[in-house]
C-alpha cells in the first residue's frame, strides 16, 4: 500500500517519467542465526496475560515492549533479490522504481521453488542489498524519527544531535531498532 502511495505521488509530481512499484521477494536462509532469537515486533500491543494466551494458542513468541507485550518474529539477513533483473531492466528504461517495501517479502528456496517465510527483513539491509546489486552510486536511508536516542523510552533518554561514525559504533542499541547495520 505504501508503494502505491509513493507511486501516486511521484506520478503527480513528475509527469515525464514512468514509475513502477515491484513486489520484491527477498531470499533468506532458514538456518540464519536470527531465526533462533526473534527481535522484530509486529502487530498490536497486549497485556501480558493476553499476549501469553495468544502465544500459546497461535504458536507465537511474545516479548515485553515497554509496558505492553507484542508478538516478535525473526529478522534474518537478506541474501538475494528475486526481482533484481526486472528492477535493472526497468532502470535501464529510466523508470523510477519503488521496491523492497517493508524489507521485502521473505522467502526460502526449497527444491527449486520459493516459499513464504514468517519473518520481517530489516528495511535498511534490503535497501543496501538492492543498492549493491544495481551498482547504485548513492543510498539514502530516511526515517521519520527526529533523532537517534540513547535509552529510548526511559527517563534517561538522550537525543543525539550530532555524532561521528566512531561515536555511533560505541553505542549499544536494542535489536530491531536503530542498531548498527
Amino acid at each position: 500500500m505504501i508503494g502505491y502511495l509513493i507511486q501516486q505521488g511521484l506520478n503527480a509530481a513528475i509527469e515525464d517519467r514512468y514509475t513502477t512499484t515491484i513486489l520484491t521477494r527477498i531470499v533468506v536462509d532458514e538456518n540464519d542465526p536470527a531465526i533462533a532469537n526473534p527481535t522484530k515486533f509486529i502487530g498490536p500491543v497486549y497485556a501480558e496475560e493476553e499476549a501469553k494466551q495468544l502465544a500459546e494458542q497461535n504458536n507465537w513468541i511474545v516479548k515485553p515492549d515497554g509496558a505492553y507485550w507484542r508478538r516478535v518474529v525473526p529478522s534474518p539477513t537478506p541474501k538475494e533479490v528475486l526481482e533484481i533483473k526486472a528492477i535493472q531492466d526497468l532502470l535501464e528504461k529510466e523508470h523510477l522504481i519503488i521496491c523492497g517495501g517493508g524489507g521485502g517479502a521473505p522467502v526460502v528456496e526449497k527444491d527449486g521453488a520459493y516459499y513464504g517465510f514468517e519473518a520481517v527483513i530489516d528495511k535498511d539491509m534490503t535497501a543496501a542489498l538492492i543498492a549493491q546489486k544495481i551498482d547504485a552510486e548513492h543510498l539514502l536511508i530516511l526515517t521519520d524519527g527526529t533523532h537517534v536516542c540513547l535509552d529510548w523510552g526511559k527517563p534517561t533518554e538522550e537525543k543525539l544531535e550530532a555524532v561521528t561514525v566512531n561515536q555511533m559504533r560505541k553505542y549499544d542499541f536494542p535489536a530491531g531498532s536503530m542498531v548498527q547495520k
